[in-house]
C-alpha cells in the first residue's frame, strides 16, 4: 500500500537565524525625527566660588554639558546656592546626580538630584549666558532698581513722609516735655501744606 498518510503532529518551531537588527526609529506626524532627551540635574548647597564656569568645568568629566544656569539674586548678583546643570544625555545626568549627591566640597556637602525634563518645561528657556562682575543678565534689572530708590519723590509721597516723621517728632519732644525737659525744636525746609500740622 502506497496511500499517503498525513501527519498530525504540529511542525517544531526552527529556531529565528535572521540577524537582530536595531528598532526602528519612527517620524512623528510632522515627519520629523523625535528630539533627544536631555538630562537636568539639580544642584542645591552650592560653596562660594563654584560658579557656572566651575560647574561647567567640572561636570564636564561626566559628558557634555549643554547648560548651567545657577540662581543669583537680581539686586546683587550674588548666588542662591543652587543651579540646574543640562547635559546632552539623560544617562549622563542620572550618573552625575548619584555621583555628586552628598559630595563634600570646601566644608560644604553638595545635594545632587537627577530632575525629569517634563518638570522642568520652562527651564530650558530661562538658561543665561555666564555672569561676569562686568556684564551679568539681570544687570539692567538692579540699575533699574537702584534708579526707582533712589529717584526725587514726587510731590504727594514727598508731603506724606514730611508728614509721617513730622508726627514722629512731635510724640519725641511731648516724651520730652512728660520727662521734665524744655526743648524747642523748629523743623525747616516745612512743605507749606504742613506749616500748621507741628
Amino acid at each position: 500500500m502506497n496511500s499517503k498518510v498525513n501527519d498530525t503532529k504540529p511542525k517544531s518551531k526552527q529556531p529565528n537565524l535572521r540577524k537582530k537588527t536595531s528598532p526602528r526609529i519612527t517620524k512623528n506626524k510632522k515627519g520629523k525625527l523625535p528630539r533627544k532627551q536631555h538630562g537636568f540635574v539639580y544642584l542645591g548647597h552650592i560653596p562660594h566660588g563654584f560658579y557656572e564656569e566651575e560647574m561647567r568645568s567640572y561636570f564636564g568629566q561626566f559628558g557634555k554639558v549643554i547648560n548651567v544656569r545657577l540662581y543669583r539674586s537680581p539686586r546683587t548678583g550674588k548666588s542662591q546656592g543652587y543651579a540646574f546643570i543640562e547635559f546632552e544625555h539623560s544617562e549622563v545626568a542620572k550618573i552625575a546626580a548619584e555621583t555628586m549627591d552628598n559630595y563634600l566640597m570646601f566644608k560644604k556637602r553638595l545635594e545632587a538630584k537627577f530632575v525629569p525634563a517634563d518638570k522642568l518645561k520652562n527651564l530650558r528657556m530661562s538658561f543665561t549666558p555666564s555672569w561676569t562682575a562686568e556684564n551679568y543678565p539681570l544687570k539692567e534689572k538692579r540699575e533699574r532698581l537702584n534708579q526707582a530708590k533712589n529717584a526725587d519723590p514726587d510731590h504727594d509721597t514727598y508731603i506724606r513722609h514730611c508728614h509721617k516723621w513730622m508726627s514722629s517728632v512731635r510724640k519725641t519732644m511731648l516724651k520730652l516735655k512728660e520727662l521734665g525737659i524744655d526743648y524747642a525744636f523748629q523743623p525747616i525746609d516745612v512743605p507749606v501744606e504742613l506749616k500748621n500740622v507741628f
